[in-house]
C-alpha cells in the first residue's frame, strides 16, 4: 500500500493540473478538459420522484469506530484530513452496499459557501444545505496511478451539513480549523474518530456514477450520497469561512455549480428496500 506522501500527492496532482479556484477569473466556468467535456459530471440534484429504487446488500465500514492521528491541511481550495493509511491494519475501509470492491478510506475534505444556505455542492430538490463532507475511498486492490483512471477505482461518501447550535461531527477538528486559514498550515489532529463524520441514520442512501468535483473532473467515480445530514454550527462555517487560498485571498466559497445528469440513472436504497448498515 502506497505511503502517506504518495496518496496526499495523488490528490493534490489531481487538483493541479492547472491554475483554478472558485473566483471569476479562475471558477468552474473556466476549468477544461473532463471538466467541460465530460458527460458524467458532479454534483448533481437528486429528484426523489425521478429516482429508480434499489435494494442492495449491506454497507460494511470498517475500522470507522477506530481513532487515530490525522493531519488537517489548508491546501488553498479546503480543508483536508489525510493520514488514514498510517493507522496500518486499523485503516477504515468499506465495502458492500452495491460496492464491487473493498475501498480504503484515503482523506476526507469539506465544501461551503460565503451564504448559509448554499453550501453543498449536491443538492435535494434544488435545495443545498449548508455545507458538505467527502469521504474518498481508493479501491483496495489499485495503485493510485491506476485507480484514478479506473472506472469504480474510486468511490466517494456524500455527507450533507445542516446548520445547527451543536454538532459534535466537527467538535473534535473545530480547534485545528481554527489555526489553518493560511495556506499550506497542517495540524495533526489525534484520536480522531472517522465514525462522527457520518450521520446517525445511514439506513438510506442514494447512488449515482458521477466525477470528482475539482480539476481534472475525473469520472467513474461511484457516488454514495446520505439524504440525513449531520450538524454544522454557525462558529465553524465562520472558521472554513476564514480559509486563504494560495494567493492569500479569503477562499469564501468553493462550490461547484450543479451538473447535467444527461440520462443516468439514480438509485435510492432506503429502509424499505435494503437490509441495515454495519460498523465494525
Amino acid at each position: 500500500m502506497a505511503n502517506f506522501t504518495a496518496y496526499f500527492t495523488f490528490f493534490a496532482l489531481i487538483a493541479s493540473a492547472y491554475a483554478w479556484g472558485y473566483l471569476p477569473n479562475d471558477g468552474p466556468p473556466t476549468w477544461t478538459g473532463e471538466c467541460k467535456t465530460g458527460k458524467l459530471q458532479s454534483p448533481i440534484n437528486f429528484e426523489r420522484r425521478t429516482m429508480e429504487p434499489t435494494r442492495y446488500d449491506k454497507l460494511i465500514f470498517m475500522h470507522y469506530l477506530n481513532a487515530g492521528i490525522v493531519n488537517l491541511t489548508n491546501n488553498g481550495h479546503t480543508v483536508i484530513g489525510t493520514g488514514f493509511d498510517t493507522w496500518g491494519p486499523y485503516q477504515p475501509y468499506i465495502f458492500g452496499g452495491g460496492l464491487k470492491y473493498k475501498y480504503n478510506l484515503v482523506q476526507f475534505h469539506l465544501h461551503w459557501s460565503s451564504n448559509d444556505s448554499t453550501g453543498s455542492e449536491h443538492t435535494v430538490g434544488g435545495l443545498h444545505y449548508s455545507a458538505e463532507l467527502h469521504l474518498v475511498h481508493v479501491r483496495a486492490d489499485l495503485p493510485l496511478d491506476v485507480a484514478q483512471t479506473t472506472p469504480d477505482g474510486i468511490t466517494v461518501i456524500g455527507v450533507f451539513m445542516a446548520l445547527g447550535v451543536q454538532s459534535s461531527a466537527l467538535t473534535g477538528l473545530e480547534g485545528a480549523i481554527d489555526k489553518i486559514s493560511t495556506f499550506g498550515t497542517k495540524v495533526q489532529v489525534n484520536h480522531f474518530l472517522p465514525q462522527t463524520l457520518l450521520p446517525v441514520n445511514i439506513d438510506s442512501f442514494y447512488r449515482y456514477e458521477g466525477s470528482l468535483t475539482t480539476p481534472g473532473c475525473n469520472e467513474g467515480i461511484v457516488w454514495t450520497v446520505f439524504p440525513d445530514p449531520i450538524f454544522i454550527t454557525l462558529r465553524q462555517l465562520f472558521l472554513l469561512r476564514k480559509m486563504r487560498t494560495r494567493a492569500g485571498t479569503l477562499l469564501g466559497t468553493n462550490v461547484r455549480p450543479i451538473q447535467p445528469l444527461n440520462g443516468r440513472v439514480v438509485r435510492h436504497d432506503s429502509l424499505f428496500f435494503r437490509s441495515i448498515v454495519t460498523f465494525y
